[in-house]
């Protein structure tokens, strides 16, 4: 959401060959592209489609699983620990696992 991607621009901000928008532009574009739909359509335009209606077989759900699990570990030790961008990422690769798993 809008949160996520003032995360995003904050950390890409500053960086050697990154452009970000005016801090004060950031809340007027995702409004515009997002709520307003004059971007590209993104997950939230998929009319009736849940993570239920996907026919995932066991084997592929193991596989993500595992690879969210492998994903998970990584950034959630040693050296990323202390990274909030990378505790981020834990939270939302775990919601997201649980998700799956369910």
């Amino acid at each position: 959401g809008p949160a996520v991607g003032l995360e995003i621009a904050n950390v890409l901000e500053g960086r050697e060959g990154m452009s970000v928008i005016e801090p004060e532009a950031r809340g007027c574009i995702w409004r515009e592209l997002i709520v307003n739909k004059k971007g590209l359509k993104t997950f939230i335009d998929r009319d009736g489609y849940g993570e239920s209606d996907y026919s995932f077989t066991q084997e592929q759900l193991q596989k993500m699983v595992t690879e969210l699990t492998r994903l998970i570990n990584k950034y959630g030790s040693f050296p990323w620990d202390t990274k909030e961008t990378a505790q981020t990422l834990v939270d939302l690769l775990t919601d997201h696992r649980n998700l799956i798993s369910a």
